[in-house]
């Protein structure tokens, strides 16, 4: 098909000429589409739409690659953008493996380290040794009958009013609770209990240990008696258990004692009786003394040992500020010095007491564990008590430890006693002993009691009776003639227990004094060394300053 185009121009010739039409693109008709205006200067007029003016094509054109350029650069740009994020994609990937790898490793690393040492441990566990068995004997019951058997009444000393404090003893010696430790029984005042207040347990026992325990139950007479009225209960309990035979019926069982009411009883009752006078005040010192000193003899276990040690030292600080006194009578003399005699074998043994700990130890191993495991401890410490731990290899350490030691206070050796840390690893001084002892240096598990400590405390004691033998025989003889000479002419159960030597003297403070378990003269230090006054030397510093006053009046 043809058209004919006809084109008028001024000043130019007309041509005609046929062209074919030819299909259209979309961007042709977007040229093709006519403008508003035509200027004046153009040289031909287009009529139809198939034809264009070179200009706008060739501006069409340049946009057209324009736009192909900032297609391919956004194209570009797209793709640089996925490549980066690919990239990302396969960094992270690649750091989440590793993290899992590594993580993989340091669990498998941590599993065959706690499975290492279960197996140590497993390989360290021992049958339970000949010295163990040896010190897990039973010893013999000679009583028979809770109610002939004073350890049943001291158990049930602080029964509430109207309860049968024997019924009491027996229930709790069968209950499973917590048990006293021995500490608690030595020098500490107790909780509050049947009337009995901290305040008027603390005013007692300052009474009772202070430098004139006489005096002072003489000046607060009227308070004595208004707490003997209100523990008359207790007080009757008290003076019914002296008369009963002992034997301590706690081997090996975790018993909780009523220290604190027990020793308040023993205060109270010979207070009581020197306020009444001195012939009942010595009476029943004597009579208390005698039965504390057969119920440390007799004791099976460390609290009963402690709780004895306790009330035999109130009746030595009560006999030595007596002989102190200048309104002492000397009819009182011989009773006194027969009761502060020094501690016999059996009274300063520890062999029993330390015994019975072991056996407890064996016996609430489990129960122990578990509650060290409710304390909320460090997740090293749970993992280690569900490990099979080496519990019969540390009761032989503890037996093996016990046995040295009993050795060697038998030959008198307190001042070169094993240590306990040599035995038993505790407290953990290097990574060995973790490894070593994980029961009580990792789990946490309560050690044993440490035999020198309650060996020192004991012996303490009988330094203190030493003492006031001492003063006892220095009264007996004459005022005169050298003081040292007659400490040295005394024999040999006046010596000081820990070096063998004849007591020490320090004449300007009055004093005679034992170097105390720590072996050192810390020249008559209370706080360090066993002191007591010097009978006379307080007498005459009396009568000098008695003279001394009376030469001023005139």
């Amino acid at each position: 098909m043809k058209i004919d185009v006809s084109t008028r121009v001024s000043g130019a010739p007309t041509a005609a000429s046929g062209i074919s039409a030819l299909p259209e693109s979309p961007e042709q008709e977007e040229v093709s589409r006519p403008l508003p205006e035509v200027s004046a200067g153009s040289e031909a007029l287009v009529d139809s739409p198939g034809i264009r003016r070179a200009p706008e094509t060739r501006i069409r054109v340049e946009e057209a690659k324009q736009t192909q350029k900032s297609t391919g650069m956004l194209k570009g740009v797209g793709a640089a953008v996925t490549g980066l994020l690919r990239t990302g994609f396969s960094t992270t990937h690649a750091i989440v493996t590793t993290v899992i790898g590594v993580g993989a490793l340091v669990g498998i690393c941590i599993v065959l380290g706690i499975g290492g040492l279960a197996l140590t441990w497993m390989v360290m566990e021992e049958p339970p040794s000949p010295t163990f068995q040896s010190f897990t004997t039973t010893p013999q019951q000679t009583l028979s009958g809770s109610q002939k058997n004073g350890y049943t009444l001291l158990v049930g000393m602080d029964a509430p009013v109207g309860q049968d404090p024997f019924r009491t003893g027996v229930e709790r010696q069968s209950a499973i609770g917590d048990s006293t430790t021995a500490l608690d029984c030595f020098g500490t005042p107790g909780t509050e209990a049947g009337g009995r207040s901290s305040a008027s347990t603390g005013a007692m026992r300052g009474w009772v240990r202070g430098s004139d325990p006489i005096g002072q139950f003489k000046s607060q007479q009227q308070t004595i008696q208004g707490w003997s009225s209100q523990q008359q209960v207790v007080l009757e309990r008290y003076r019914q258990w002296q008369k009963l035979p002992f034997e301590d019926w706690g081997y090996g069982r975790p018993v909780s004692l009523p220290c604190g009411a027990m020793v308040f009883a023993h205060q109270l009752h010979v207070a009581d009786g020197f306020v009444q006078g001195a012939d009942m005040g010595v009476e029943r010192l004597e009579t208390d003394m005698e039965m504390w000193r057969v119920v440390l003899s007799q004791a099976r276990t460390l609290p009963v040992k402690m709780l004895a040690l306790q009330a035999i030292n109130d009746d030595i600080a009560l006999a030595s500020g007596l002989l102190i006194r200048s309104d002492f009578e000397t009819k009182h003399l011989g009773r006194i010095a027969k009761f502060v005699r020094p501690l016999d074998q059996g009274e300063l043994s520890l062999r029993w007491p330390m015994q019975s700990e072991l056996v407890s130890a064996e016996k609430t191993y489990e129960s122990r564990l578990q509650a060290a495991r409710a304390e909320g401890q460090a997740i090293s410490a749970m993992v280690a008590s569900a490990l099979p731990l080496p519990k019969q290899r540390r009761l032989n350490d503890y037996a093996k430890y016990y046995e040295v030691s009993y050795q060697a206070t038998g030959e008198k050796q307190y001042g070169s006693l094993p240590k306990w840390k040599d035995h038993v690893r505790f407290p953990a001084a290097g990574v060995m002993d973790y490894l070593i002892n994980p029961i009580e240096n990792v789990v946490g598990v309560d050690p044993l009691p440490q035999w020198d400590v309650y060996n020192g405390l004991i012996i303490d004691t009988d330094a203190h009776l030493r003492l006031a033998s001492l003063q006892a025989w220095l009264r007996r003889g004459s005022s005169e003639g050298d003081l040292l000479n007659k400490i040295a002419k005394a024999g040999q159960n006046f010596y000081d227990p820990y070096t063998g030597l004849p007591m020490l003297v320090n004449q300007k403070k009055g004093l005679l004094y034992s170097v105390g378990h720590d072996g050192k003269d810390q020249d008559a230090d209370p706080q360090a060394d066993v002191v007591v006054e010097i009978p006379f030397a307080s007498t005459s510093a009396n009568q000098d300053k008695s003279s001394a006053s009376s030469s001023k009046s005139r």
